[in-house]
């Protein structure tokens, strides 16, 4: 056989080997119904943590702000809350001091019933060990009574 013929045979062998992958690369597709339940994100960069207390850089934050719920997010435009695991805006009580949040009903990934005593938790914990990024949102003044009360 020639080098020329050689050429010729490695790239119809090259060409079949191609075909092969194509066709049976289709047979292991996921399907669409299963499909529905991924979420795929594009990031520029790795997540550092998904410690939600540990997530400081931008990718992290981002794929963290994902799995966990705030109670209220603001507005872009007009920076106004918007109850999100809340039910309302918060109450203010001038006499103690104090803001009263009503939770609306919300289920963890296990099914259970999320509870006010989950969200004081949240709180005493970020107030405990002094978490940086979210202790100045549960700190309301020196005057007030105990920060967290569960009705």
């Amino acid at each position: 056989m020639n080098a020329k013929q050689r050429k010729f045979s490695c790239r119809w062998v090259l060409i079949f080997a191609c075909a092969t992958m194509l066709l049976t690369g289709s047979l292991f597709v996921v399907s669409n119904a299963y499909a529905a339940n991924i979420l795929k994100m594009g990031l520029l960069q790795e997540p550092k943590t998904l410690n939600v207390w540990r997530a400081s850089d931008r990718w992290s934050r981002k794929v963290v702000g994902l799995m966990y719920q705030a109670l209220y997010v603001r507005d872009p435009k007009t920076l106004k809350l918007i109850p999100w695991l809340a039910a309302a805006p918060p109450e203010f009580d001038e006499k103690t001091l104090c803001y009263t949040v009503k939770i609306r009903p919300a289920k963890w990934s296990d099914g259970t019933e999320l509870t006010s005593e989950d969200v004081a938790f949240t709180g005493r914990f970020i107030n405990e060990f002094k978490v940086p990024r979210y202790r100045s949102k549960w700190i309301l003044s020196k005057k007030s009574r105990p920060l967290i009360n569960i009705p």
